[in-house]
């Protein structure tokens, strides 16, 4: 079975500024500044200078049009590129209705975009 295949949502292309956080101790947080790649309703690829571990509970935040998604997600996996960034799945474990809509209407029209050509 392929990648693809296994997807539950499609994924449309979203070049934005991101930022993730994780909660290390009591008061402190790491951060990364990145940019998004692309988005589905189950989750979002961001690209960074560095990661976070497999596994890492962390919050994500970006811009989607003129709002701002913020939400919990997971680690998946991540792949170091030829350029020593790095590009890390993040599923989402805690998306509000309101975020899901508006990612869901975001990728339905990408793919209406897209077929259109």
């Amino acid at each position: 079975m392929t990648e693809k295949e296994r997807r539950k949502h499609t994924r449309a292309k979203l070049r934005q500024i991101a930022q993730a956080g994780q909660q290390e101790t009591e008061g402190t947080q790491h951060e990364i500044m990145g940019s998004t790649k692309d988005v589905s309703e189950g989750g979002v690829r961001l690209e960074a200078r560095e990661a976070f571990d497999v596994g890492s509970d962390i919050q994500v935040t970006f811009a989607m049009g003129e709002e701002i998604i913020e939400v919990k997600g997971n680690v998946a996996n991540f792949v170091i590129q030829e350029d020593g960034t790095v590009s890390m799945g993040v599923r989402f474990s805690d998306l509000s209705e309101v975020s899901r809509k508006l990612i869901e209407e975001y990728c339905k029209k990408k793919l209406s975009d897209q077929t259109e050509r």
